[in-house]
C-alpha cells in the first residue's frame, strides 16, 4: 500500500509539475528609492525607475549629476498639481521632475508624496542620507549596477518654452491676459488699461466714479470710489458705496449709511466695523455679502435690512442688540 501511495504522488508531480508564481524582483520593489550600503561604508545608490538599474552616488555632486540627468521634464501645471495633491504624487514615487517651462529645477518624489527641491548638491546630499533607506549587500548586489559614469558639471537644461502674447494680450505667470485683466491684478476691480508705454509697461486708470487711493508712487495703490461730502459731513457715493455710522462694541450689529438709505449688518468675519469707515459693494438685498473698507480689506456680513430710515435703522439695532 505505501508503495502505492508514493507510485501515485510520482505520476502527480509528473503530470503537474511545479510552477513558479512571477513576483516582483527586489529592483522593481525598490524603483526610485535611495539605498545606503549599511554594511558597508554607508555608499549611497540610487535605483532608477526608468531601468531598474542602481547608480552610484559617492556625494552630493555626484547625486545632484545623476538625479537631473536622469530627471523627466514637467511642465508648471503638472508640478503643482502633485505638489498639492500627496495621493497623485505617491503614484509617481521614486521618480525625478525637471521643471523644463521655467530654470529645469529638479524635484526628487518621495514615497509618502512629498517633493523636495534639489537646489544643488548640498540639497542632494541632505536628499540622499535623510530619505535613503539601509539595504545589505547581498540585496544590494541583486540590483544590477549601472557602470555608466554620470558627471556633467553643467547639465544641459531645456531652454524654457518663449510664450508670444497676441495684440492686447500681455504674459503674467507663462500665461496670457488682457491689458484690463492685468491692470486689475495690480489695481483691483476698479481699474482699467489706459495706455501702453514704449518700453510695454502699461498704465493703469480708475474707472469712471473711482479714483486712485494713494499717490502713484505707492505700491498698494489701488482704486476707490469717489466721495463728496455736503456740509463737510454727509456723504455721496457714485458707486454703491456707503460709511459706518453707529458700531458700538459688544454687539455684532452696526448701521451704516448709502445712497439707498441706512442698512442693519451684522458682523460675520473679516474686518471689524469701526464707525466712520467707508464700505464698497451692493447695498441692495438682503443675506450674506462682501464689502470691502477703505482700505481695501474684506469684510463678510449679514444684511439685515436696507433702505431704513436712521431712526428706523436704530430702533433695529436696539430691538437686535439690547
Amino acid at each position: 500500500m505505501e508503495k502505492f501511495i508514493l507510485s501515485f504522488v510520482f505520476v502527480l508531480i509528473l503530470l503537474f509539475p511545479a510552477v513558479t508564481v512571477g513576483a516582483p524582483s527586489l529592483a522593481q520593489r525598490l524603483s526610485g528609492k535611495i539605498l545606503l550600503q549599511v554594511e558597508s561604508h554607508g555608499e549611497a545608490w540610487y535605483v532608477n525607475p526608468a531601468n531598474l538599474n542602481r547608480y552610484y552616488m559617492a556625494d552630493g555632486n555626484a547625486a545632484y549629476n545623476i538625479m537631473r540627468n536622469l530627471g523627466v521634464g514637467i511642465t508648471n501645471s503638472n508640478l503643482v498639481k502633485l505638489q498639492n495633491n500627496k495621493n497623485l504624487a505617491k503614484k509617481q514615487s521614486g521618480k525625478i521632475f525637471l521643471q523644463v517651462e521655467d530654470k529645469g529645477q529638479a524635484y526628487y518624489v518621495n514615497s509618502d508624496g512629498t517633493l523636495y527641491y534639489l537646489k544643488d548638491g548640498d540639497a542632494a546630499y541632505n536628499a540622499m542620507w535623510s530619505l535613503g533607506s539601509g539595504i545589505k549587500n547581498n540585496d544590494l548586489n541583486k540590483i544590477i549596477a549601472n557602470e555608466e559614469n554620470i558627471i556633467i558639471e553643467n547639465p544641459v537644461v531645456e531652454e524654457p518654452k518663449v510664450i508670444t502674447c497676441d495684440f492686447g494680450y500681455v504674459l503674467s505667470n507663462n500665461i496670457c491676459i488682457t491689458y484690463d485683466q492685468s491692470c486689475s491684478n495690480s489695481y483691483g476691480l476698479y481699474s482699467i488699461f489706459g495706455k501702453k508705454n514704449a518700453d510695454g509697461s502699461l498704465v493703469c486708470y480708475c474707472k469712471s466714479g473711482y479714483e486712485w487711493a494713494y499717490p502713484l508712487t505707492s505700491n498698494t495703490n489701488y482704486c476707490k470710489e469717489k466721495v463728496i461730502y455736503q456740509n463737510n459731513y454727509y456723504p455721496i457715493f457714485y458707486n454703491g458705496g456707503g460709511v459706518i455710522t453707529y458700531a458700538p462694541s459688544g454687539c455684532d450689529y452696526f448701521i451704516v449709511e448709502s445712497s439707498l438709505g441706512y442698512s442693519l449688518f451684522e458682523w460675520f468675519g473679516g474686518a471689524l466695523p469701526n464707525e466712520g469707515d467707508a464700505l464698497y459693494g451692493d447695498f441692495s438685498g438682503y443675506g450674506f455679502k462682501d464689502f470691502y473698507t477703505g482700505s481695501n480689506r474684506k469684510i463678510r456680513v449679514w444684511v439685515e435690512d436696507y433702505l431704513l430710515s436712521r431712526s428706523r435703522a436704530i430702533e433695529k439695532y436696539v430691538d437686535k442688540c439690547d
